[in-house]
């Protein structure tokens, strides 16, 4: 008998879901390879693929038993997490066929983020795929799926702007150094504090190939430790402000309750009288830098206000380039679904022909000994070509919903298959 196989995700996110519940449910990199060959030994699953990160943890299936199958998966996590047992049902989500398909496309794509557009789910995805691919629960289903998958990312950020244009303070500030300086290879940069958000200043710059990149911190231990980290250089926190005439670019980032940089003690150091301009971008709550410094020669001042606009901006572009971006997903989602529908189009070809064959030859068997050999060859040729003539049609249209894609033509596919009563034709050649 055919049971039918259909794709599945199943998951939480951060759409639905707390983080305090998203943690509980997190698989590790080194628990998945065993998590994974234990979801494939689950009856009804017949391939697998795990996507788990900060913000998500989903199972995507090549499974029967469809109907059997979100009750399974939660029942199998929680073999795995207990105390995910008393979270709301409600907080998992279930998808299955062409739905699971498009959401993987957009998971992929960076349209279903916590931030729209962001490019690290595209190498999550890529990394899942693959770490699958190694302990073997990937088959050609998946693998396809993930490829496809994979393509649909990539061109979302290749033929559109959702993943364009800073979309954090940090980035912001970088991205900002890009507009007022062409060549950033020959400046030279201070962060002034060696926190979080001086790493995460820090990683960017470094990302702009920015030629210098000096940091500060009233504890010198804390920028030691970020300059062994990500090779910066360090000036001690006593004598960074007769550095300070050097420097193309000056970031604040500190906790300090009071100006780090002020007009009357630091205008003169502050001041730039070249032909390019002197960037200080202030991104400490309370501020570093007095906001007077903006008036000084040829200094450009940003504090976080000015960033959160930049931010702003950039993600109502992001959300603008949803459309584009949701097409190009519908594009690739149609091309997957139309070599799913090949899969099944050409084991139904096969069948339906053995089938009419083994029909005509069992009513060629009565005859066989009851006409000449001449009649008999006759009787073989009429047959044949009247197997043909009824063939015809059927075979034009099955390859036509193969062309055509769509979950009607599936459908079609399947009645004809109960019509001429193929048996499960998924293992034919």
């Amino acid at each position: 008998m055919d049971v039918p196989s259909e794709i599945i995700a199943f998951g939480i996110s951060h759409h639905v879901a707390p983080v305090e519940i998203r943690e509980r449910v997190a698989i590790t990199d080194n628990e998945l390879p065993e998590v994974l060959r234990r979801l494939a030994e689950e009856p009804g699953i017949h391939e697998a693929v795990i996507l788990s990160t900060c913000n998500r943890t989903e199972i995507y299936a090549f499974a029967s038993e469809v109907h059997r199958q979100r009750q399974q998966l939660l029942a199998f996590l929680t073999t795995f997490r207990p105390d995910v047992a008393d979270a709301n049902e409600n907080v998992f989500y279930f998808y299955e066929g062409r739905e699971a398909v498009t959401h993987l496309f957009k998971v992929a794509a960076g349209m279903d983020s916590m931030i729209i557009g962001e490019a690290q789910i595209l190498g999550q995805v890529k990394d899942a795929f693959y770490q699958a691919q190694e302990v073997g629960t990937a088959g050609t289903v998946l693998n396809k799926l993930f490829l496809f998958a994979i393509a649909a990312g990539k061109r979302v950020r290749a033929e559109t702007a959702l993943g364009r244009g800073a979309i954090s303070v940090a980035s912001a500030a970088v991205e900002l150094t890009q507009k007022i300086f062409r060549d950033l290879t020959r400046r030279k940069a201070l962060i002034i504090g060696a926190g979080e958000t001086g790493m995460l200043v820090a990683r960017h710059l470094q990302e702009k190939n920015v030629g210098e990149i000096y940091v500060t911190n009233r504890t010198a231990e804390r920028a030691e430790k970020l300059a062994q980290q990500l090779r910066l250089r360090v000036l001690p926190w006593e004598s960074f402000y007769d550095r300070l005439a050097e420097m193309d670019i000056v970031i604040g980032a500190t906790r300090a309750p009071h100006y780090i940089l002020t007009v009357e003690e630091h205008g003169e150091r502050i001041s730039h009288h070249g032909s390019d301009p002197r960037l200080l971008i202030d991104i400490a709550v309370p501020r570093d830098f007095e906001e007077g410094l903006k008036k000084m020669p040829n200094v450009i001042l940003q504090d976080i206000d000015d960033l959160q606009g930049i931010v702003a901006t950039n993600l109502e572009r992001r959300r603008q380039e949803i459309p584009a971006a949701s097409r190009i997903v519908d594009e690739e989602v149609e091309k997957f679904q139309q070599w799913r529908q090949s899969l099944q189009v050409k084991p139904t070809i096969i069948a339906l022909q053995k089938r009419l064959q083994a029909l005509r030859e069992a009513e060629l068997e009565k005859f066989k000994h009851r006409v000449s050999d001449a009649e008999y060859a006759h009787l073989e040729r009429i047959t044949q070509n009247l197997i043909n003539k009824i063939l015809h049609l059927p075979l034009v249209k099955l390859r036509e919903y193969s062309n055509n894609g769509g979950g009607l033509n599936l459908t079609r596919i399947d009645v004809i298959k109960e019509i001429f009563g193929l048996e499960d034709t998924r293992n034919e050649e």
